[in-house]
């Protein structure tokens, strides 16, 4: 009809106005990338921020609010960097948080295992691109980080293997 906004105009004038109330500053702070990103524009090493965003990428699921305080909660407990204190060189303090279906001790393996992959490989970029680089495809580099980490979390931490 004439002079009516179309449907697809009167929901993204909808959408904006919902988006208008609620800046990107403001959700960003409850984003996962939100804790990488933060490493990120502080100058830390590639290696801490790929372990960072490892360890938000597992816990990014379910209420945002939780996702955060116990992400927080594990950095602030890690006693400075956690690439350091996920390879032995510092003590984490207390006992590893639980968030949903995950136990403390689940976290703790996935972030160490994170730790060693670093350690051997030179960083989960390096993991992901053995995959990638044979046949440029998003999933074989996923399935080379996954194996990697999953070698590293069952070998003892002995790493990931070639």
């Amino acid at each position: 009809m004439a002079g009516f906004p179309s449907r697809e105009a009167e929901l993204k004038r909808r959408l904006e106005a919902i988006l208008a109330g609620h800046p990107s500053s403001e959700r960003a702070l409850l984003d996962p990338v939100s804790f990488p990103r933060r490493l990120l524009l502080d100058g830390a090493p590639r290696p801490e921020i790929e372990l960072v965003g490892l360890l938000a990428a597992m816990l990014a699921y379910g209420r945002l609010e939780l996702f955060t305080r116990v992400t927080r909660e594990i950095l602030d407990r890690s006693g400075g960097t956690l690439l350091d204190m996920a390879l032995g060189k510092r003590h984490f303090r207390g006992n590893w948080p639980g968030y949903r279906l995950s136990t403390g001790s689940d976290i703790a393996l996935l972030v160490r295992a994170g730790a060693r992959v670093i350690a051997d490989r030179g960083g989960l970029w390096e993991s992901f691109r053995r995959g990638w680089t044979a046949s440029h495809t998003l999933r074989d580099g996923l399935i080379a980080l996954q194996r990697d980490l999953l070698a590293a979390a069952t070998a003892g931490g002995q790493g990931p293997v070639s």
